[in-house]
């Protein structure tokens, strides 16, 4: 997601805003030029102390212990072990909850090793050392403080950083790895009172690429830098030649690699960047996409995650306006792709009109477990209307006939030929009548034992009754 979209939410997809306060103005420009360095010396290792909720901040010892300024960052969580059942269900889509055994009761509990053996297998950790750190946590308390404290003597070096809950800090996120901080503004909170919403942050300016250029930095680094600033989740170095997807986590994610024009040119005397971007809602195991391991790896991105863009930009030409001009062309996909959508929802609520005789018409938009699997559906008296290529250029789906005895199933198209023509209601309709036909023998069988439900457009009943009489 786009910062701008997740500035009220405590943890979306991998994301988490995390507050952290400091002391005084030196600390928080570093922070902001140079990003977080993970400090010395703490009770849960070397590492960047936030908290996830700010209400955890607005505490007087808090803010005597750490300082007035707070400073707001977005986290990625993907990597870190969670002991907050609430983050790990939103994270990994883990919940470890279980009712009480007493049937008249309506309280529940977290199953420790529910919880923590899916993330143990996830981030490669010894399963024989969860009992360690599972006697640790206390049944019917949300203070999971002390099995961090056990997890941060075993595994810091071994993940990205933890979230659990403090008795005296709040809800605590600690990263061990600072490249998954990133600040984005901060604030003078003084007044313990204030809400999140009456505090006025301060925007953390990107420093002008101009000034990195003389840090010798590199065209690559320097386009991961712009877009780690602009909001994205993760950006992957790729290797050269190739754009496969690897570590793919939720949210936006952009691909940056390295390869030769002459990959797809006749000119090899040059190097380009190819940008991939892509979005979708589950992590993906990098190993499934492998080619080695998974032949038909194409066909899994396909499915798992929908690829908006793919750009070359000579090396050469890097600047902040090519590189803006790129961050543009994503945003205006990804907002193409959301219009496609509702655009083949409008259409199938008037495709179901040319169906149904007067009926009230239902609509949902059905998610998948990632863009590539949503669903739209439409219905009407008798008839289910399915589009199941919400955010392609051209949509195609499904549509259910409820009969008195069976249903009948008819393909459909909206007639935009792909995308290169308006979408044609009257192209859609005749597409459903070529579907009949080549369902003619069942649909005759429906006609003999209980016929066509009541509710149907007259016109469209009596063009299904003729093919089914003629085929």
């Amino acid at each position: 997601m786009f910062v701008s979209e997740i500035l009220n939410e405590k943890v979306f997809g991998a994301l988490a805003i995390g507050y952290h306060r400091t002391h005084n103005i030196k600390n928080l420009k570093e922070i902001g030029t140079t990003g977080f360095k993970a400090g010395n010396g703490k009770t849960y290792g070397t590492g960047i102390y936030l908290t996830y909720d700010f209400y955890d901040q607005q505490d007087e010892r808090m803010k005597e212990t750490y300082g007035p300024f707070i400073i707001r960052a977005k986290v990625n969580l993907d990597g870190f072990l969670i002991f907050d059942n609430d983050v790990a269900k939103i994270v990994y889509g883990i919940d470890a909850t279980v009712p009480s055994d007493d049937p008249w009761s309506k309280k529940t509990f977290i199953d420790k090793h529910k919880l923590l053996e899916p993330q143990f297998k996830r981030l490669g950790l010894p399963i024989k050392e969860i009992e360690k750190i599972v006697s640790k946590l206390k049944s019917g308390s949300n203070i999971t403080s002390n099995a961090a404290l056990v997890a941060a003597g075993l595994f810091s070096n071994k993940i990205k950083g933890m979230v659990f809950t403090g008795e005296s800090d709040g809800r605590v996120i600690v990263a061990y790895d600072a490249s998954r901080v990133i600040p984005f503004s901060w604030a003078r909170v003084i007044d313990l009172d204030k809400n999140l919403e009456q505090v006025k942050w301060n925007k953390y300016e990107a420093p002008p690429i101009k000034s990195l250029e003389k840090e010798s930095m590199s065209p690559l680094d320097m386009a991961i830098y712009y877009f780690k600033k602009n909001g994205f989740t993760k950006i992957e170095r790729g290797g050269r030649g190739g754009h496969y997807m690897t570590n793919v986590i939720n949210g936006d994610y952009i691909t940056l690699n390295i390869v030769k024009r002459g990959t797809h040119s006749q000119d090899r005397s040059k190097d380009e960047f190819e940008i991939n971007a892509y979005v979708t809602r589950n992590d993906i195991n990098p190993s499934r996409l492998s080619p080695e391991h998974v032949p038909n790896w194409s066909y899994i991105i396909r499915n798992e995650a929908y690829r908006l863009i793919f750009y070359f930009v000579p090396i050469s030409q890097t600047s902040v306006e090519g590189l803006a001009k790129v961050l543009s062309i994503i945003k205006n996909n990804h907002a193409a792709m959301m219009e496609r959508a509702k655009k083949h929802e409008e259409f199938a609520k008037a495709l179901i009109l040319l169906l149904v005789d007067n009926q009230p018409i239902t609509s949902k938009f059905v998610k998948g477990k990632d863009y590539g699997q949503d669903d739209i559906r439409v219905s009407a008296g008798p008839v289910d209307i399915r589009v199941d290529v919400p955010y392609g250029a051209g949509a195609h789906g499904e549509i259910v006939i409820h009969t008195k005895n069976n249903s009948l199933n008819l393909g459909f198209n909206d007639g935009s030929k792909g995308g290169r023509q308006p979408i044609n209601l009257e192209e859609a309709y005749k597409e459903i009548l070529v579907s009949a036909t080549i369902d003619a023998r069942y649909g005759r069988q429906i006609l003999k034992y209980g016929g066509l439900p009541d509710g149907l457009n007259e016109k469209f009943k009596n063009d299904l009754i003729d093919i089914f009489n003629k085929n």
